[in-house]
């Protein structure tokens, strides 16, 4: 360009030369004066101008406006548009580069909406997914990675991926697909904070055809859960075997002790045997209903019969449902209300919800001691907390309380004659009128838990 406009220059200062001259040889074989001098060198001067220009216009801009163009597509400004004008070779050169221009933005654009899409997916695929280049450092990981394993970018991007793992198999095993470049699957476990996940990996190379591996992609598929519920489902059916055999087996066998001639002909021992035989029947129709009720309440059909409810009304007839049970243990049943408490709710299930954690409070408190319920409503939030001064639950295990069949004190459990699925209930009922449940507990001194549940869902 710089070279393009010295020639061009040299052209012009050409010109006025030659014009110049003309003008002198024309001043001097003429005689004039003065004025005529000076109107032809301003004639010359405006001729030379005017060429000047016109030189400058057909050539100079144009080629400005190319190197302009060119500047701008070096920087990927590809939205810039050149004039075609002036010289023909130049004018065709300004359009082939605005062609170009267009065509770069259209592959911007397209590659762009590919690397949206490849983002989105990445983020979305619902597991941890990490890219490795050839070396072994992390180019790229989606967020959930980074929330599963709780790392941010910092501590991941650019990293050698043997940073990032403390377990050995799992490091050898992304070694092996990476040095190898070859897909490789298997099942891990590994300790992140306090829990143990259970992972799928799957690591797999980025080839071209037969070229060596561009890097190689990681995909952590979390089937923690999975084996939560693979476990929890073979835990229940060992718990219900277990929990029908020991009715069943009471039954049969003093059923087959009324039959012997020496017992059917006693009084005292019949109606003993009788009475165990019901006992266990009762316990055995509870351990079924509420076997139903939990089938019941997880069913995705399960609906909630929403209601305006009054909630002291409701903990006044569980008292009234209690009281004599309480009494048997010399036990005092104590409800400190605000006043009026009303909820959107659910009035049988709500009494479900209740009667079982107060039950479980009488059960496990000792005698002549005292069981309260508090209601609290603030911030739109009813709060029912339950009170014992009972055995207590140690901190470790009151995250399985909830669980199925689990017990805090199982013989204290059968000779009350709980099922194991009462708190089970409670959350699961709980949680369906958008709610959550607190527990505080501390051994030997006794346990509360609370209800919180929102005022009003419905407006």
């Amino acid at each position: 360009m710089n070279r393009y406009a010295f020639q061009l220059n040299v052209l012009l200062l050409t010109i006025l030369f030659f014009l110049f001259t003309a003008a002198a040889v024309i001043i001097a074989t003429g005689s004039t004066g003065w004025m005529t001098t000076a109107i032809v060198f301003a004639a010359v001067l405006f001729f030379f101008a005017i060429g000047s220009y016109a030189v400058m216009s057909h050539f100079l801009s144009p080629l400005r406006e190319t190197e302009q163009m060119i500047h701008e597509l070096r920087k990927e400004n590809f939205n810039m548009h050149a004039h075609v004008y002036g010289n023909e070779t130049i004018a065709r050169l300004n359009g082939q580069l605005n062609d170009l221009a267009a065509h770069l933005q259209n592959m911007k654009r397209s590659f762009e909406t590919q690397q949206d899409q490849l983002q989105t997916l990445i983020e979305n695929i619902g597991s941890s997914f990490l890219f490795i280049d050839v070396d072994g450092y992390v180019r790229m990981a989606n967020q959930t990675f980074q929330s599963v394993f709780q790392l941010t970018k910092d501590d991941w991007f650019g990293k050698h991926f043997e940073r990032l793992f403390s377990d050995e198999s799992t490091v050898q095993l992304i070694a092996q697909a990476v040095v190898e470049e070859t897909a490789i699957r298997d099942t891990i476990v590994l300790p992140i904070g306090i829990v143990r996940h259970h992972f799928h990996i799957y690591c797999a190379p980025i080839q071209r055809g037969y070229r060596r591996s561009e890097g190689t992609v990681v995909v952590f598929h979390d089937i923690t859960e999975l084996k939560k519920l693979e476990q929890m489902r073979k835990d229940f059916v060992a718990n219900v075997s277990h929990e029908l055999k020991t009715p069943v087996t009471s039954l049969r066998g003093f059923a087959e002790t009324l039959l012997e001639e020496e017992a059917a002909e006693n009084p005292e021992i019949r109606k003993k045997f009788l009475t165990i035989i019901w006992k266990e029947s009762e316990r055995l129709q509870a351990l079924i209903h509420d076997l139903l009720e939990l089938s019941k309440i997880e069913d995705e059909k399960f609906r909630l019969d929403w209601q305006w409810v009054d909630v002291n009304e409701i903990i006044e007839d569980i008292f009234l449902v209690l009281e004599e049970k309480a009494k048997k243990k010399q036990i005092g049943l104590r409800f400190d209300s605000p006043g009026e408490v009303h909820l959107d709710g659910d009035p049988y299930r709500l009494q479900q919800i209740f009667i079982n954690i107060i039950e479980n409070a009488i059960n496990y408190s000792p005698e002549e001691s005292v069981v309260s319920v508090s209601l609290d409503q603030s911030n739109g939030e009813v709060k029912v907390t339950v009170r014992d001064n009972g055995i207590g639950i140690d901190p470790e295990q009151v995250p399985r309380i909830f669980e199925r069949f689990y017990r805090v004190d199982r013989a204290r459990s059968r000779m009350s004659g709980g099922t194991g699925l009462g708190l089970a209930i409670v959350k699961h009922l709980t949680e369906a009128h958008g709610g959550r449940i607190e527990v505080n507990s501390v051994p030997g001194e006794g346990t509360s838990f609370s209800v919180i549940l929102n005022e009003r869902l419905f407006l």
